[in-house]
């Protein structure tokens, strides 16, 4: 059974003199050579000179390790093996305590297997930082396990189909004695860098930060795929974090029949920040700009999805289980860039969950090429506008949902037809004093038992030099199926309560499913007579006529 090990302040300052001093087990190669180096302690030096050509790996971190170990390749040198450089596999509970530090400014080939393959690593601490070229022809160009740290300003690319560029996956050695949760990946794809893989462009599980201002692509899956290991969750959670920067392109390409092409695809919980542009385009089912299992979203820059596929679709964010089930956190949109699902075949957001799920329209767009912008879950659901364009309806799902309008500066009109909101409110602020917001050619869509005989549908928030106004300018209210058991008179009239205090109903025009008789006599009410259906040409002709008269300049006490 092996320790555990620690670090203290001495260690770690112990592993760096190791570093910076020579040792009698530095190595230094300056011409051509062809021979394996085998490393257990020291410093590997490739100058620009230098060409380690080895058939077999090129260079090996042999069992026992016995102190921290440096590899640097110099501009211009070249290390080339089956793999170019490659932790003992004979280490089969893998090692523990030592740190690996690789700088690479030349180049790095694996011909056989992948040209750094370091997947044996525990508690071990691994930074790689490329600042030339890594490649694969055959395997994934870099294969990682627990705890690594990878800084690129360089190339790491597979050209072999199926593999990976990057795949940092949890090493456990089925030890009792090893502690394996010391997971995850850091990685910085620097301006300039590129990341690419024929399947995914960078893979792995667990805890991850992920930062990108060049290019991550994945050629045959996704650009960042994430999968989830229920065995390394620490108190219940892990998050992954990514960062795109303004200038990163995070994409990934599959196709109509096998290949599944997603731009990031994490299957758990995410903190994802993005000014900058992910791509997701075909999919045998649906290519998901962004695919996750719930946590936060910032959006300034682009998450765009299309799809060639016309039998499967295209989620510019996509929230679930990975596999069509609740996801397992709520989550939080903010969006002021574009969010995307192009083509007839697809929608701006959708999620599946039964949390309470927010979406801030702070500005941007929100588009669904199959005229569903957002469809949101089962929970109690929150959107709010506060500006940008929606092309597309918003849907609030089941569940009890609101639509919150914030002004943030001037007037605003939205046009976006709104289903399964059951309270739809305008929210004032001191940087907007009375502003008003226009609903404008759309129909809003409600089942009628979501109606209250006494709180509005349509209400302001705040005081009254704050709250603002609501105004209609043809909106079509349509109420759908019949109320929950609610009581009626014997005329069989019930009425709800569509507007608060200080809104008119002038521009609104009620419609039922049925085709009810209406009275809309009372101030901010209106009323359904379930006994006496209407004809259903009397529903559409005079039965709209008589509400636009009854309503005009009829404004709620």
């Amino acid at each position: 059974m092996k320790a555990h090990h620690l670090y203290s302040t001495a260690t770690t300052l112990a592993a760096a003199v190791l570093l910076a001093a020579p040792s009698l087990a530095d190595q230094t190669i300056s011409d051509a050579q062809t021979k394996a180096v085998n490393m257990t302690e020291g410093k590997l030096t490739v100058t620009g000179t230098g060409f380690l050509n080895v058939a077999k790996n090129a260079v090996n971190l042999k069992d026992p390790i016995q102190s921290a170990l440096e590899i640097e390749v110099m501009e211009g040198g070249r290390i080339s093996g089956k793999s170019a450089l490659v932790l003992d596999q004979d280490m089969e509970n893998g090692i523990t305590g030592q740190l690996i530090s690789v700088t690479n400014s030349g180049t790095m080939t694996g011909t056989e297997k992948q040209a750094i393959d370091l997947r044996y690593m525990i508690n071990t601490s691994a930074t790689i930082t490329n600042n030339g070229t890594i490649s694969a022809g055959q395997k994934g160009a870099v294969k990682l396990g627990n705890n690594a740290t990878v800084v690129n300003n360089g190339t790491i690319e597979t050209t072999a189909a199926g593999e990976n560029g990057i795949t940092a996956k949890h090493y456990d050695p089925e030890d009792d004695g090893i502690d394996t949760f010391a997971h995850g990946l850091d990685l910085a794809n620097n301006s300039g860098g590129k990341i690419t893989g024929m399947k995914h462009g960078v893979t792995g599980e667990g805890k991850a930060a992920i930062s990108n201002n060049g290019r991550i692509e994945g050629r045959g899956g996704s650009g960042l795929n994430w999968d989830w290991n229920a065995a390394l969750q620490q108190d219940d959670k892990y998050v992954v974090t990514v960062v795109n920067g303004k200038d990163g392109v995070i994409s990934g390409t599959g196709d109509a029949t096998t290949l599944d092409g997603d731009g990031v695809d994490v299957d758990y919980i995410v903190n994802l920040t993005n000014s900058g542009t992910i791509i997701a385009k075909d999919s045998f089912g649906s290519a998901d700009g962004l695919a996750i299992g719930g946590g936060v979203v910032t959006n300034t820059g682009t998450i765009t999805a299309s799809n060639s596929n016309t039998n499967g679709q295209a989620y510019g964010i996509l929230v679930d289980d990975s596999d069509g089930g609740n996801a397992f956190e709520a989550i939080r949109i903010t969006n002021s860039g574009t969010i995307e699902g192009t083509g007839s075949n697809g929608v701006g957001i959708r999620i599946v969950s039964d949390r309470e799920n927010c979406i801030f329209m702070e500005g941007g767009t929100i588009t669904g090429g199959s005229g569903q912008a957002v469809v949101m879950g089962s929970g109690d659901d929150v959107f709010s506008y506060s500006g940008g364009t929606v092309n597309g309806s918003v849907d609030g799902g089941a569940g009890f949902n609101i639509m919150v309008f914030q002004p943030a500066e001037t007037d605003l009109t939205f046009s976006s037809d709104l289903k399964n909101f059951h309270s739809i409110s305008i929210q004032g602020s001191s940087l907007s004093p009375g502003a008003s917001v226009t609903l404008e050619n759309l129909t809003i869509t409600l089942d009628m038992a979501s109606l209250s005989q006494d709180k509005p549908l349509f209400s302001l928030e705040g005081n009254s030099t704050a709250s603002g106004s609501l105004l209609f300018n043809n909106v079509i209210l349509q109420l759908m199926g019949t109320p929950d058991a609610l009581p009626v008179d014997g005329s069989g009239m019930v009425y709800f309560k569509l507007a608060g205090n200080g809104i008119s109903l002038e521009g609104l025009e009620v419609r039922t499913e049925g085709g009810y008789k209406l009275d809309m006599s009372r101030d901010g009410y209106v009323g359904v007579n379930f006994n006496t259906p209407e004809p259903a040409a009397a529903a559409l002709g005079l039965f709209g006529f008589s509400l636009s008269m009854l309503r005009r300049r009829r404004t709620a006490a």
